[in-house]
């Protein structure tokens, strides 16, 4: 005897979305045939109308709202990721959209600029929401950040920091040291967060933010910067810290949950007794004297 599970309509929705921003019609048509969530009208002519935006077809589009195909917001999303202008603004006059930004986060998720700036011009957008500059800052894309700060595209009378946006963070995260160094010369300097961005590049890696920190002067969180590291597993940042005579605790440590981090901590100072019991000592690190780490590190860069 089979027996059937009915998902909860929260999971089934974003498993939806994700197929949606994933463009993934075979999830997506799996989803939906699958009866697990309750939609107005017949699956197949919502399925028809996707099927041939995802094929960027419009001769086959128009066909097929011909034949009965409904157009839903679904249809215009998928049209977003896919980049294709005319498809998207055919879609928008038989069915307006009311959520604009999440069309237009679809289309900075695939890459999709040029239409991004011509959807915001031809519409007439007159707010972006703080999710999309977070995107662009972690796309590197300063120079489209530029454009929609001149044309004053913002909420409030600051964008950038604290809340939801933080433009400077999301830099930091992939190591855009060239949006930082524009960050520094804007009139919302003031309110930069250089410890916290410490932890930030420590989590995620980022050397070079360390660097950038430390040549503009802020002061970076000296307590928690190896733990970060740790976590993050970037052994580059544990690198850093001791050249710059920050090492983990005995607290740090404990966030040490794999060998091979073990195995380059002890190289590079550690020692055994500062690990938590649960460890086991293994005498092939015993060769490793203090520093060797440091000492290969310090050949290989000078």
């Amino acid at each position: 005897m089979s027996t059937m599970v009915i998902m909860d309509r929260h999971p089934v929705h974003r498993y939806i979305h994700e197929s949606i921003k994933e463009l993934d019609f075979k999830r997506f048509s799996k989803i939906l045939n699958g009866q697990l969530v309750s939609i107005e009208g017949d699956i197949s002519s919502i399925l028809e109308v996707i099927k041939a935006v995802d094929k960027q077809d419009i001769v086959l589009l128009k066909k097929a709202i011909n034949d009965g195909g409904k157009v839903t917001h679904w249809s215009q999303m998928w049209s977003a990721g896919r980049g294709d202008k005319d498809i998207l603004f055919y879609l928008l006059t038989i069915q307006k959209n009311n959520n604009v930004q999440k069309l237009l986060c679809m289309m900075l998720e695939h890459d999709n600029i040029d239409l991004f700036l011509f959807f915001i011009e031809r519409q007439g957008v007159t707010t972006i929401i703080p999710r999309i500059y977070n995107m662009l800052a972690k796309k590197g894309r300063l120079d489209i950040i530029e454009i929609l700060m001149k044309k004053k595209l913002y909420l409030g009378s600051h964008i950038g920091f604290d809340g939801d946006c933080n433009i400077y963070r999301c830099a930091v995260m992939k190591g855009y040291i060239h949006i930082l160094d524009w960050w520094s010369r804007t009139e919302h300097f003031d309110r930069f967060d250089g410890g916290a961005c410490s932890l930030i590049a420590a989590r995620h890696g980022q050397v070079c933010v360390l660097d950038w920190l430390v040549k503009h002067n802020y002061a970076i969180d000296r307590n928690l910067l190896c733990y970060n590291a740790i976590v993050g597993n970037h052994k580059m940042i544990l690198l850093w810290c001791m050249l710059h005579n920050i090492y983990p605790s005995r607290a740090d440590l404990k966030a040490v949950d794999n060998d091979v981090m073990k195995h380059f901590l002890l190289r590079n100072g550690c020692r055994y007794d500062h690990f938590p019991p649960s460890y086991v000592r293994k005498p092939e690190f015993d060769q490793y004297k203090p520093k060797d780490g440091i000492l290969s590190y310090l050949q290989m860069i000078f």
